[in-house]
């Protein structure tokens, strides 16, 4: 109840100033709060430049212009040259005692510390320090393979280091003569061992070729006596070399549209082109024939190689599926763009004034792009409809005429940098399951760094967005 005074009248009602300021600042904040939350709100996505690729990893089985070498004569074999060694046509490969009494002799007359020089030690030695540096627990299985080739390696530079010695010993015990030396039949690359691939034609392969379970390698290098025909060392011809794989259907498909392709070498990351030669055996099984002529003794030891290859491989604008739209558009002859200023360009436009009358006049019209011929010159221009009134009448500079009627879709998206919704659009290059790759650099396009809306359905042409 308001106050009264002491004569008994009603006291004037005063307002608080402060306390008034404040609830309009308050209601001014709820109104915007509510405004807020009752708007819809656009979700945006900044175009950034990047890449689709598309792999497929594998595992291949190389092929090589192999053939593998037998004995003549029976007796104990002292190799000259290592696994992997690039020897010439009738270098000495490796000398065969008859009667093993050479070899007995050196075996008792040279030591390996003689025969081996600092420069052999240091070699082995970095040979370990390697293999130690790069091991790793997870593939245990590597330290057979390193068993392997570390026996090879230390066979090959002692055969080396004795056959420097051993000439002039033999010729002074009188045992020169029990040795036969035998020489490279064309030059090529040496391995000493066999696994039953050597001269397999690609149409031979199948698919339990890729069976690794059930591979087999065979070590050539033995102190035992081997007997003629037994097989003692491999030469590989060429720099040619094969990497079959096996593919499905789809893949099948996929590369047969192919010539060439990159492929990555998983063991060590290196990345070389090959030819590509899809084909079926006879068992119908799709394989490829990845056909290379360099690297071939980098990986003169491996028979299956783990690969990647580059499928395909696009670059420009990346945007996600969700922001695509299409549009309707005119699609005009260029000849109808009167001065000849491109996606800027101004049409002549007849068309009926208030009074009924023909009227011409210039517009301009949103042009979204224009295709070009194989010659590079312009065709026809897709116009925003919503610019040239139904049943007008556009005018080429020597009077032709064009009534637009039919549209046809143009892909695109709503670039939002203006604070609306802009129908931009674009060229699809690739795609994949969430992103498509746009061409950059196009005319009336975007760039990188706009800001597109996310999703297009969410919002309509022109709309304010925010």
């Amino acid at each position: 109840m308001r106050k009264r005074r002491r004569d008994g009248r009603r006291l004037p009602f005063k307002i608080n100033l402060g306390i008034a300021v404040f609830c309009l600042i308050f209601l001014y904040l709820i109104i915007n709060i509510i405004s807020y939350l009752a708007k819809p709100h656009v979700s945006s996505y900044e175009v950034t430049s990047g890449q689709i690729v598309e792999k497929l990893k594998c595992r291949g089985l190389a092929l090589r212009n192999e053939e593998v070498i037998q004995a003549d004569t029976a007796g104990y074999l002292n190799y000259f040259v290592r696994d992997g060694a690039r020897v010439g046509k009738d270098d000495a490969i490796y000398s065969v005692d008859t009667t093993g009494k050479a070899l007995e002799y050196i075996s008792k007359n040279l030591t390996a510390e003689e025969a081996m020089d600092p420069e052999t030690y240091a070699e082995i030695k970095s040979l370990i320090s390697t293999f130690h540096t790069n091991f790793s627990g997870e593939n245990f299985a590597s330290v057979y393979t390193f068993q392997y080739e570390l026996e090879n390696d230390v066979a090959g530079l002692t055969d080396e280091a004795i056959a420097k010695q051993m000439k002039a010993s033999l010729k002074e015990a009188g045992l020169a003569d029990t040795l036969e030396k035998k020489i490279s039949p064309a030059s090529g690359i040496v391995s000493f061992y066999t696994d039953g691939f050597e001269g397999m034609a690609t149409s031979a392969v199948t698919s339990d070729c890729f069976d690794t379970g059930q591979y087999e390698r065979v070590p050539l290098k033995t102190s035992e006596k081997v007997e003629a025909g037994d097989p003692v060392y491999k030469m590989t011809i060429g720099e040619d070399w094969h990497i079959i794989i096996s593919l499905d259907a789809k893949q099948y498909k996929a590369m047969q549209e192919k010539s060439s392709v990159n492929v990555t070498l998983l063991k060590d990351g290196l990345t070389i082109p090959a030819s590509v030669r899809t084909y079926q055996n006879a068992k119908g099984e799709y394989f490829a024939d990845l056909r290379i002529d360099s690297y071939m003794v980098r990986y003169i030891d491996e028979r299956y190689l783990d690969i990647e290859i580059t499928m395909k491989s696009s670059q420009g604008l990346k945007i996600p599926k969700t922001a695509l739209v299409e549009k309707e558009c005119y699609r005009i002859p260029v000849d109808y763009i009167v001065d000849n200023n491109g996606l800027n360009g101004k049409m002549s436009l007849l068309s009926s004034d208030r009074n009924g009358e023909t009227v011409k006049k210039d517009i301009s019209p949103s042009i979204y792009r224009i295709d070009y011929n194989d010659e590079n010159i312009p065709t026809y221009c897709y116009v925003n409809p919503n610019d040239i009134p139904s049943g007008g009448i556009l005018l080429t500079a020597d009077g032709q005429q064009f009534i637009p009627a039919d549209t046809e879709p143009l892909t695109g998206v709503y670039n939002m940098n203006m604070g609306y919704a802009t129908f931009r659009p674009v060229t699809i290059e690739d795609t994949n399951k969430d992103f498509v790759i746009a061409r950059a650099g196009q005319d009336g396009s975007i760039a990188a760094y706009d800001f597109i809306v996310l999703n297009s359905s969410s919002v309509k042409e022109d709309q304010l967005v925010s």
